[in-house]
C-alpha cells in the first residue's frame, strides 16, 4: 500500500462564498493518512473556485489542482476529476467523490482497513438534520454486520447491496472511499444532472463486483 494515494475529487458549484474554503480546510485537518490530493471541478460556479482557493492561501500543505469547465452538472465535474487521475501518473488509488464542496465528512483515517475491500461509506447527518441518515432511513444498524478485527466502530456490510441501494439507498456521497484501481474505468452519468447519478454509479460499483 506504499504507493496509495488519496484522491479528494470536489466538485464545485455554490452560490454562497466560503464553502469551499470550508471544505479544504476540514481536507487540510486529517489526520492519519498520507499522500493526500485534491482536485476541485469548478462546474462554472456562480462563486469561482479560484477566489476560494486564495482565501485559503498559498500555506495548504496538500497538492492541489483547480480545474474549469462548463457547466455539466455533478456527474460531469465527477467524472472530470476522476479522468484526471485515472490512466496517467496521477492515479490515486482510492477516490472520495465529493458532493459540491460541502464540509467533508470524510473517515479516510480507516482508509488501511479498506485492505479486501473495494468500497467504504459512512453514517452521516445531512445538513440541517438532528438524526443520521442511517438511523433515519432505518436501514442500516452498523451492529447487525461483522465488526473488522482491531477496529472500533468499522464493520463489513454482509447483505445484498444492490437491494439496499435500490430499495432505500443510504450511501452518502461525501462519505464514499472506493479503490479506483479496481474500477478504472466507471464513471458517473452526466445527463443526470439533479439526482440519480450517484446511485447508479453504485450500482455500477456493485455490478461490477465491488
Amino acid at each position: 500500500m506504499t504507493n496509495t494515494a488519496i484522491g479528494i475529487v470536489i466538485p464545485y458549484y455554490q452560490r454562497e462564498s466560503g464553502i469551499l474554503a470550508r471544505a479544504l480546510r476540514s481536507v487540510a485537518g486529517q489526520r492519519g493518512v498520507e499522500d493526500v490530493r485534491v482536485v476541485v471541478v469548478d462546474d462554472s460556479s456562480p462563486i469561482p473556485a479560484a477566489g476560494e482557493v486564495e482565501e485559503v492561501g498559498d500555506g495548504f500543505p496538500l497538492p492541489l489542482e483547480v480545474i474549469t469547465q462548463a457547466n455539466g452538472g455533478p456527474g460531469a465535474a465527477r467524472n472530470r476529476a476522476l479522468d484526471a487521475w485515472v490512466g496517467n501518473v496521477r492515479l490515486s488509488r482510492f477516490s472520495i467523490p465529493m458532493m459540491n464542496g460541502r464540509k467533508i465528512i470524510w473517515l479516510a483515517l480507516y482508509w488501511r482497513y479498506l485492505r479486501g475491500f473495494d468500497v467504504y461509506f459512512a453514517d452521516l447527518l445531512h445538513l440541517g438534520a438532528e438524526v443520521s441518515a442511517f438511523r433515519r432511513a432505518g436501514r442500516i444498524n452498523p451492529a447487525d454486520h461483522p465488526m473488522l478485527a482491531g477496529t472500533e466502530g468499522l464493520y463489513a456490510y454482509h447483505g445484498d447491496m444492490l437491494e439496499q441501494i435500490l430499495f432505500g439507498n443510504v450511501i452518502g456521497t461525501s462519505t464514499v472511499v472506493y479503490d479506483t484501481s479496481r474500477f478504472p474505468a466507471i464513471r458517473f452519468r452526466p445527463e443526470f444532472h439533479n439526482a440519480g447519478e450517484d446511485y447508479l454509479f453504485w450500482l455500477d460499483l456493485t455490478h461490477a463486483g465491488a
